[in-house]
């Protein structure tokens, strides 16, 4: 996956439009399964589906727009790491209010991001070598 984003470094805003799309299905396949338990409170659910979303339209948007892979690529690692930092908060905020099960998924969630923004950081450290 590496060689291809190198080739076509702008794919790196698909890829996290993609993942963002994946953690949105995720998100609405965790609320069907798990809604008789309220694992997560509405409110969190919904303010995290809507950020997602905003998310998905930024990584295309991106995409077809970006003149300045790295600048744009900082905006994507700055909006994954403050998804991560809301999902956190409100884990904090809600604790009591959220089921274990519900809290594994927030905790999953920013884990993976964590690991998505060490890629993007990684991947603008190469753009900046090889420009």
């Amino acid at each position: 996956m590496f060689e291809s984003l190198r080739e076509k470094p702008k794919s790196i805003f698909l890829v996290d439009a993609v993942g963002a799309f994946a953690s949105l299905l995720s998100l609405l396949i965790f609320i069907f399964l798990t809604d008789e338990l309220d694992a997560i409170p509405t409110r969190i659910k919904v303010g995290l589906s809507i950020l997602i979303c905003v998310f998905i339209g930024c990584g295309m948007a991106f995409y077809f727009l970006a003149k300045s892979i790295p600048t744009f690529l900082r905006i994507v690692i700055t909006y994954n790491i403050l998804y991560a930092g809301i999902s956190f908060i409100l884990l904090l905020i809600y604790f009591d209010e959220i089921k274990w099960i519900g809290k594994s998924y927030l905790i999953i969630e920013i884990l993976i991001l964590i690991g998505v923004v060490v890629f993007e950081r990684y991947f603008l450290s190469f753009l900046k070598q090889k420009s």
